[in-house]
């Protein structure tokens, strides 16, 4: 049986952040985006991270699925803008804070009485 020698002087955080920022010195993602402008155009609409409840693991499950679409697009050749963020339906915090908001302007609207 073969047994892999070990590399104990391997960092691997040192090498993702050093490939990190290669990418962000070279501009690397818009240059794969601007390399396709000509191409179709896969555009792939999504919603909200949570637009209900609290975030779970099922989020993360669903943006994997979501990137990992996206990704496969784009070495296809299309062009892929990535927006995300798409506001599908009123969440109930964003209710409660519309709410909230109403009620604080009513009251600096609304005379003092003394």
């Amino acid at each position: 049986m073969v047994v892999p020698k070990s590399v104990p002087d391997l960092d691997v955080v040192a090498m993702e952040e050093g490939l990190m920022q290669t990418w962000e010195e070279e501009n690397t993602f818009q240059q794969s985006i601007e390399q396709r402008r000509e191409k179709k155009a896969f555009i792939f609409l999504e919603g909200p991270p949570t637009a209900n409840g609290k975030p779970g693991i099922h989020h993360v499950v669903a943006r994997t699925y979501k990137d990992l679409v996206c990704r496969w697009k784009a070495m296809e050749g299309f062009l892929v803008e990535r927006k995300g963020g798409w506001d599908t339906q009123f969440s109930l915090k964003g209710l409660q804070l519309l709410m909230e908001s109403r009620e604080f302007i009513t009251s600096l609207l609304e005379p003092t009485r003394t």
